[in-house]
């Protein structure tokens, strides 16, 4: 353990560690440790959720040709793309319904 020695000066106190010599320590002989079997808690299965049918899915090139169609059907109007993206996801979800 370090002794503390304290040091006066005239503005300030100040304080020095000083260490002590270094002495050898003695190891005992001993056989090296036998390895321990790791033990890994593996995760519970988790229950995969059924795949969708692809007939019943709507993918984003669906609706974007249905929104392009919609669009030249009125004339292609401009600033009303997400009117037309909107009733294109409409018209092809009833569509799914009613097969």
């Amino acid at each position: 353990m370090a002794k503390r020695v304290s040091k006066t000066s005239s503005s300030a106190s100040k304080t020095a560690f000083i260490r002590p010599p270094a002495t050898p320590v003695s190891v005992p002989a001993s056989t090296p440790p036998k390895p321990v079997a790791a033990t890994v808690a593996m995760p519970a299965p988790v229950a995969k959720a059924a795949p969708a049918k692809a007939s019943l899915t709507i993918s984003h090139g669906q609706i974007a040709k249905r929104a392009y169609e919609i669009w030249e059907r009125r004339g292609r109007p401009t600033g009303r793309d997400v009117e037309n993206w909107k009733e294109a996801e409409r018209e092809l979800t009833a569509e799914l319904g009613t097969r």
